[in-house]
């Protein structure tokens, strides 16, 4: 029992490691760090031989545009 409960956790913890760069890549967050994180959590839950589903709603890649779009914003407030 104690196996099957860690091994939830661990899934738990990967999935929502990968849902945070995917909405990073979509957001704010630098693409490059975002691809190589969400690369090496994918290896990590291949050699593990866990199979799990991600799910992202429209609201929430919505809200990581709109962070996108607000610091794309400020920045050229900023360049002004």
């Amino acid at each position: 029992m104690e196996d099957t409960l860690d091994k939830k956790a661990m899934i738990s913890g990967i999935s929502a490691q990968i849902r945070e760069q995917i909405l990073g890549i979509f957001g704010v967050e630098d693409e490059k760090i975002c691809v190589a994180k969400l690369h090496g959590m994918v290896d990590l839950a291949n050699s593990l031989g866990i199979q799990m589903n991600i799910n992202i709603n429209l609201t929430e890649l919505s809200a990581a545009k709109k962070k996108y779009a607000d610091l794309a914003l400020e920045d050229e407030k900023e360049d002004a």
